[in-house]
């Protein structure tokens, strides 16, 4: 714990990044603004998801419709 501070109501020393204090589960005041930072990683991590699943999807199309044209190719044959 490199950066600490004194929770508000119990007074134990708790890590300042800490947004609830772990011995009484009071919201810790000194990490005002730390909501917002877990909401926004969230958010970019569910972006980063969306993606993925849009190319795998796209990946999927193009390997269907190749199997597609073969499945064609072969109709012919018989």
């Amino acid at each position: 714990m490199n950066f600490v501070c004194v929770c508000g109501k119990c007074s134990r020393t708790i890590d300042r990044e800490f947004i609830y204090c772990p011995w009484c589960g009071e919201r810790n005041q000194q990490n005002e603004g730390g909501q917002e930072l877990i909401d926004d990683v969230f958010d970019q991590l569910e972006k980063k998801q969306v993606a993925n699943i849009s190319r795998r999807i796209a990946s999927m199309k193009t390997k269907l419709s190749e199997l597609e044209e073969d499945l064609g190719r072969l109709e012919n044959l018989f």
